[in-house]
């Protein structure tokens, strides 16, 4: 199979054809460029945020440049060292050999969300990653010059891929056999996202399958990725420990607020009695301060800390009752599901048995 490698470049343009050097892409095929020219010389790509909101021009994508011809490979083992442009099919039978098939990936941490086709295939069939399907594009028709007939084929991938892969299933010449044109193909590619670390779901193709027929995500994709986020092994000790801490942070400033709240009561009814007594002892208010002193020399006691402990523990036990409750009711609401179920079911196989009973009586009498 025929691979190539492309790579973007800086240009004041809203698109030129890719240089050589370099890999943003790497382009694949079935069959085999028939000139001296390479798969890449047909793709060119722009930013999304240059894609225009109306169907594209065949013009702004078609170029003596990125006209290249695909044929069928023959059935013959080729010499890889002195063909570089070839690969073996697979079917032996040259009347039934497998449609074109040209595979485009983007290796960047950009995404292909359009892709314009310029070429001879009426109709072509678009997949993603993994070989799913995407959809069908049933092209418009262009010009028809000397047995050659041009179509062009627009579609947009939401949510956006990193793979696409392009089956030119059917075209209009006669000879479709002995090779195809590709005129020019334009890919729309979103910003590069910085790739985060690799855990053990890709969450880019778990996205992509909970996605409906319409490309709009599904309600509970976003659930499903984070529950795979959080069962990833690289992260799940992570998330462990930092809700341990923030558990025991939490913990330890409720105590902090529980000791100060007593701490007031407690010197509030001090400077009640002070005040009651102030007449008798006119050095209420020393007492008062050393009263408040004591108590927060307590509060850095051993025995405080200790109480903390005791509060985060019984703090984790109250939040396991509670998980306890709620598991119970759950169970407790399944079983009055089930119940009610076997009742309706029991309902209908009664009338069901009452109506057969009805038609066997009619039958014999």
């Amino acid at each position: 199979m025929e691979i190539m490698n492309i790579t973007d470049n800086e240009h004041h343009e809203s698109h030129a054809v890719l240089p050589v050097n370099c890999g943003i892409l790497q382009v694949s095929c079935n069959w085999q460029v028939a000139s001296n020219k390479q798969l890449y010389d047909a793709i060119i790509i722009v930013p999304l945020k240059h894609a225009p909101n109306h169907r594209v021009s065949y013009e702004d994508v078609v170029s003596t440049d990125t006209c290249i011809s695909l044929q069928p490979v023959d059935p013959v083992v080729f010499n890889a060292e002195s063909n570089m442009n070839s690969c073996t099919n697979s079917n032996m039978d040259g009347s039934n050999r497998e449609p074109c098939m040209l595979d485009i990936k983007v290796t960047n941490c950009q995404k292909i969300a359009r892709i314009v086709i310029v070429s001879e295939g009426s109709v072509l069939e678009i997949f993603k990653q993994s070989g799913e399907y995407e959809t069908t594009i049933f092209t418009d028709f262009i010009d028809e010059y000397e047995g050659t007939t041009v179509f062009i084929g627009d579609t947009t991938i939401q949510p956006p891929t990193t793979e696409v892969s392009v089956k030119f299933t059917r075209t209009r010449n006669k000879d479709a056999s002995m090779g195809i044109w590709i005129f020019g193909i334009k890919l729309f590619l979103t910003e590069a996202i910085k790739e985060a670390k690799s855990g053990a779901f890709n969450y880019d193709i778990v996205q992509t399958f909970l996605s409906n027929a319409n490309g709009k995500p599904h309600k509970m994709a976003d659930m499903a990725r984070r529950v795979f986020e959080y069962y990833d092994k690289q992260e799940t000790t992570n998330k462990e420990q930092s809700c341990q801490k923030s558990l025991e942070s939490f913990a330890a400033d409720l105590e902090y607020l529980a000791g100060n709240n007593k701490i007031g009561k407690r010197a509030n009814e001090k400077d009640c009695l002070n005040y009651g007594n102030n007449y008798k002892k006119p050095n209420s208010l020393e007492s008062q301060n050393g009263i408040v002193k004591k108590e927060s020399e307590n509060c850095e006691s051993p025995n405080y800390k200790e109480d903390s402990k005791e509060s985060n523990i019984d703090i984790r036990t109250y939040i396991d009752n509670k998980f306890y409750d709620m598991e119970k009711r759950l169970m407790k609401r399944i079983n009055e599901m089930e119940a009610n179920t076997n009742q309706k079911l029991d309902t209908i196989l009664s009338k069901l048995e009452t109506q057969l009973s009805l038609k066997y009586k009619n039958v014999s009498d």
